[in-house]
């Protein structure tokens, strides 16, 4: 006589993984104590790798904004015009946050201009935690005491 077997009572095939190896049940378990572990370091770079990327960013308009404030510096502009051409190359809730300054005068107490060949500077500069997030407090680094600053000297024309 023939007996048909039921499928519930075939015989299981034990879980392998890829190495061929038979696998526990608590494999599970395992892994998601492995995530745990492993999850803090994987955020801290990747929140590191936004973090640096902003700055940089922020960085670089703080630069091309100085130098766009030292062109009309070199030409012979005054204050006002230097400062609203700094402000045009920034975003529009940083140039609330920035703060200029600019050296155009040969003395400054006699507001006394400088003369063609003389170098004049313009240092855009503000506070990191005002325009990058301060994404890595969590491990122990913050960028709330540091600056990001942009300069630029030419010579006036």
């Amino acid at each position: 006589m023939n007996e048909m077997r039921n499928q519930n009572d075939a015989p299981r095939c034990p879980r392998r993984n890829s190495r061929g190896l038979q696998m526990s049940p608590r494999v599970g378990a395992i892994n998601s104590a492995e995530i745990l572990f492993i999850l803090p370091f994987v955020l801290a770079i990747l929140f590191g790798i936004v973090q640096y990327s902003l700055w940089l960013a922020a960085q670089a308009r703080y630069a091309a904004a100085s130098r766009e404030g030292a062109r009309v510096a070199a030409v012979g502009g005054t204050p006002a015009e230097i400062e609203t051409a700094v402000k045009n190359n920034l975003l529009a809730g940083e140039a609330t946050v920035v703060e200029i300054q600019y050296d155009i005068y040969s003395d400054i107490t006699l507001m006394t201009p400088k003369t063609t060949g003389d170098y004049v500077a313009v240092r855009v500069t503000v506070a990191a935690c005002k325009v990058v997030p301060d994404l890595l407090r969590f491990i122990g680094y913050s960028v709330c005491h540091e600056c990001i600053m942009g300069q630029t000297v030419l010579r006036k024309e």
